[in-house]
């Protein structure tokens, strides 16, 4: 018998692109992402983000570790109580803003303009949305999770009935050899109706 996964972390990113934080516990929602996940972007370069009227938007409009390396040498806190993000380099404080206020906002895109001046499109704007999540996920409805296993020696397959999700990870997992993923999983509507 293949044992069961186990949850070996949870983790949030308050600023989409940024570092993740460690999570103890998280209440979770349904149709939701974890709270206050990706509830922060910086946009690289004008997007056509309305805040009034938010929708998904591919990650390239936004700084990234993907295309922006750099990024993962900073370490940020995002303090749900103050609104304050903190970002370390080195251990240091290099920039501590509050993203609920509008000077806050702007203190983060002067510090993002001045550090990542090479790697921008345009001018840096920390953008929100309310309770818009800036996931990787068009359909912005799950956390996301990976094991930390071998990849499979082959592929795992599932029931026509069953849509898949997968974004930079939510939740890390340890599970048996040959389990690279573990996909949170909602039937799609044709398996639900009728």
């Amino acid at each position: 018998m293949t044992p069961p996964a186990a949850i070996t972390g949870l983790y949030r990113y308050p600023v989409k692109g940024l570092s993740p934080e460690p999570l103890q516990r998280v209440a979770l929602d349904i149709g939701q992402t974890f709270p206050a996940d990706r509830r922060y972007a910086i946009e690289n370069g004008p997007s056509g983000f309305d805040p009034a009227a938010p929708v998904w938007r591919p990650k390239s409009h936004y700084l990234m570790l993907m295309r922006n390396e750099r990024l993962a040498g900073y370490r940020t806190l995002f303090d749900d109580r103050t609104g304050i993000l903190t970002v370390r380099k080195d251990g240091e404080v290099v920039a501590a803003a509050d993203l609920e206020s509008a000077e806050g906002r702007r203190e983060i895109e002067r510090f993002f303009a001045t550090r990542f001046a090479d790697d921008l499109k345009g001018p840096p704007k920390l953008l929100t949305g309310g309770g818009h999540s800036f996931s990787d996920d068009v359909r912005n409805w799950s956390p996301s999770s990976i094991s930390r296993a071998s990849p499979p020696s082959k592929p795992w397959s599932a029931p026509p009935s069953t849509r898949f999700a997968f974004a930079p990870t939510s939740i890390s997992a340890a599970g048996p050899p040959g389990m690279s993923s573990i996909w949170w999983v909602r039937p799609s509507p044709s398996a639900t109706s009728g």
